[in-house]
């Protein structure tokens, strides 16, 4: 195969094979208009009538969990690799919704943390301004959205391989970056105590309210992922296939306005 055939396969690849292959939704078959999928809320009938058993006893070990592990294993397994997990729902959304795999989905991350630390307290008290959490926090959010939608810009116009390479480039030049730069990110050092208010008299930096914290926002991540029975209902399904659509005609739309940008 000549290098233009295989750059050819490559950009036909994640919109085509989005539809052929058989994934959460199976084989799809002919692409439909957007405008033709209808999306009905789902009710909470239909949500608890898909709850099985197994939901039940790994929601009930998540919660146990804390109690029957050291507070080491509470705080650096458990809740690190909740909230690690979160980070790459993200990538499973991506790769599952519209065929395209990124790897600076902990660069975003990374960059809202150094607005916390940044904008908030921290033990570097010459770089960080000392404003107040929440003001950090609700900043932080539109930053790395902004930051994510950039990187978004650039990284759509590729695809296959190409779109994993520069998403992978954009976070090794942001983690050198921020290695090597004292004036804001204070270099290899970093921003140390970056530690949580006293917020409804719970210290949330300690062990247990720290994972329950994190379980939180994972179990609502996920099921603003992929709620219980989305691939079982009506309702799911086309709600799923919207998203796909959605992701995969932005995705053909860049390619074509960008054109053979690799």
């Amino acid at each position: 195969m000549s290098a233009a055939d295989w750059r050819k396969a490559m950009n036909s690849g994640a919109t085509s094979q989005a539809w052929r292959r058989p994934g959460r939704l199976g084989t799809l078959g002919p692409r439909p208009r957007v405008e033709e999928v209808g999306v009905a809320a789902p009710t909470w009938q239909t949500i608890v009538g898909h709850v099985r058993p197994v939901h039940v006893l790994v929601l009930a070990a998540l919660i146990a969990y804390p109690w029957v592990v050291s507070p080491f294993f509470t705080f650096q397994i458990g809740a690190q690799s909740l909230a690690l997990g979160l980070i790459a729902l993200s990538l499973t959304f991506l790769a599952g919704y519209g065929g395209m795999v990124s790897l600076a989905q902990m660069t975003v991350a990374g960059m809202a943390g150094y607005v916390v630390a940044i904008l908030g307290s921290s033990g570097a008290t010459q770089l960080s301004l000392g404003w107040p959490w929440w003001l950090a926090v609700l900043l932080a959010i539109p930053i790395a959205v902004l930051a994510a939608a950039v990187i978004g810009w650039l990284s759509v116009r590729t695809e296959g391989i190409y779109t994993i390479m520069i998403t992978l480039a954009i976070g090794v030049a942001f983690y050198y970056l921020a290695l090597q730069n004292y004036a804001v990110f204070n270099g290899f050092q970093g921003f140390q105590r970056v530690l949580p208010p006293t917020l409804f008299g719970v210290f949330w930096r300690e062990p247990r309210p720290f994972y329950y914290l994190t379980l939180f926002w994972s179990l609502a991540g996920y099921a603003a992922e992929h709620p219980v029975g989305s691939n079982e209902t009506s309702a799911g399904r086309a709600r799923n296939r919207r998203v796909e659509i959605i992701l995969t005609r932005l995705h053909g739309a860049d390619q074509s306005h960008g054109g053979d940008a690799k």
